[in-house]
């Protein structure tokens, strides 16, 4: 059993991962336009199957919808302030994942103070270790999950040849 686990472990991964990484693909600024607009984020939860899922929506004030690739948990500190001043608007700049296809990114924010709420840099940081599909997540994986069960595989074959006498 360790053992069938383990090669389907191994194989699969790598597609997993991929599927993972997959909506954050596509062009980015500066070959994308970004798109600058003032409006409201609005945090939900929506019935996914049998479980809630969490859902961020930015709706400009011209009325144009935005379905964020983020949710509450990864959109914290905005989350925080938006439940402090549910009233008042924010400027975002972002733009639409897999060339046009996708969700919305948004890669910077600010009140209308000046403060900002999301920061650029940090955006394409987190943007860049979404799609890297072959990085660290995989690595670790495969680190813990995957080497100890070709250890343990290992092991019982090892047992198995030893009982049988060979």
């Amino acid at each position: 059993m360790f053992l069938t686990l383990t090669i389907v472990g191994t194989i699969s991964l790598p597609y997993l991962n991929f599927a993972q990484a997959l909506p954050y693909f596509g062009a980015s600024p500066p070959q994308v336009p970004l798109i600058g607009v003032f409006g409201k984020l609005i945090f939900g939860d929506k019935l996914s199957g049998l479980k809630r899922v969490s859902v961020a929506n930015f709706i400009s004030t011209g009325g144009q919808s935005f379905r964020l690739q983020d949710d509450k948990v990864t959109l914290r500190d905005i989350k925080a302030w938006t439940d402090e001043h549910p009233t008042e608007s924010i400027y975002v700049e972002g733009f639409r994942l897999r060339d046009g296809a996708g969700r919305f990114w948004i890669t910077f924010a600010e009140t209308r103070e000046g403060r900002t709420l999301i920061d650029r840099e940090e955006r394409q940081i987190r943007l860049d270790k979404r799609r890297e599909w072959l990085g660290p997540a995989l690595w670790w994986t495969y680190a813990c999950v995957v080497a100890p069960l070709w250890l343990l595989s290992f092991n019982n074959i090892r047992k198995i040849r030893k009982t049988l006498g060979a």
